[in-house]
């Protein structure tokens, strides 16, 4: 799919749903940005940006709640989450080039090598996860 072109599908997780998804007026590659960013506040936070678990507060959450984010999180943090869980498709971070530069060249990104990323010179790792629980009233919640 081109970076302008616009689909109808509606599919993904819940909680991963774009704003675009759920008013079903099309989407275009930037809605990848902001899957990017619901990612990158998950592995932050614990939990998804907007995240509840009655499924029409997360839906109306996500069109147009406050987005919570813990006052000790890295401000450059911080500023590529709010860039890419842009309402706005077109001011999303990343939706006005071709590719992911934009995205990249962000401060966030600072000490990625990306050319050494391409050759895959990082060394893999693999979290130990201890105590973990599927139950979702044991995640924390940040306000």
């Amino acid at each position: 799919m081109g970076a302008s072109s616009v689909s109808n599908s509606f599919c993904g997780s819940v909680a991963y749903l774009a704003p675009e998804m759920l008013r079903r007026a099309g989407h275009t590659k930037s809605i990848d940005w902001y899957l990017l960013g619901v990612l990158i506040y998950e592995m932050l936070v614990g939990v998804p940006p907007y995240f509840n678990p009655d499924k029409a507060v997360l839906f109306k959450n996500i069109e147009q709640g406050p987005l919570k984010i813990p006052h000790t999180m890295p401000q450059s943090a911080r500023n590529l989450i709010l860039l890419l869980l842009n309402r706005n498709p077109a001011k999303r971070l990343g939706s006005n080039s071709a590719d992911a530069s934009e995205i990249k060249a962000h401060e966030f990104f600072a000490e990625i090598d990306w050319d050494k990323v391409e050759r895959r010179e990082y060394p893999v790792m693999v979290p130990k996860v201890k105590n973990y629980s599927a139950n979702p009233k044991s995640v924390q919640t940040f306000y």
